[in-house]
C-alpha cells in the first residue's frame, strides 16, 4: 500500500477538490493552478499512465475514494486538461497528483 500523499503541496490544495469556474472548465485552468514542471512531485505511473489516457483518448475518472465530490473532481480534471497555459509534463504531474490523493483504492 502506498503512502497517503500531502493534500497541500507547493502552495496548492487538492483536497477538498479545488473549484473551478465554468470558465476555467470550458477554456482550462491558469498557469498558476499546476506544479511548475522544474519541480513536479513523484506521482506513481499508474495515475500518469491515466491521466495520458484521458487527455488522449477520453474516458472515465478511477475509482475515487468516498469523501470526494465525483462531478467536482471531473470539472476540475477537465479545467486542468483543457488548457493550454502550461506545459503537458505539468498537466500530467498535476491531475496525476490529484487521482492518486483523490483515488479509493490506493490509500487505507
Amino acid at each position: 500500500m502506498m503512502e497517503r500523499p500531502a493534500e497541500t503541496i507547493n502552495g496548492m490544495t487538492f483536497f477538498p477538490v479545488p473549484h473551478f469556474t465554468d470558465v476555467e472548465v470550458a477554456f482550462g485552468a491558469s498557469a498558476d493552478r499546476y506544479f511548475d514542471r522544474r519541480n513536479l512531485p513523484d506521482v506513481p505511473r499508474r495515475f500518469t499512465n491515466i491521466v495520458d489516457d484521458l487527455f488522449f483518448k477520453g474516458g472515465q475518472l478511477p475509482d475515487l475514494d468516498e469523501r470526494i465530490d465525483r462531478d467536482k473532481a471531473y470539472r476540475a480534471v477537465r479545467a486542468w486538461l483543457s488548457s493550454f497555459a502550461p506545459p503537458h509534463e505539468s498537466k500530467v504531474a498535476t491531475v496525476g497528483y490529484a487521482l492518486w490523493l483523490w483515488s479509493a483504492k490506493e490509500h487505507a
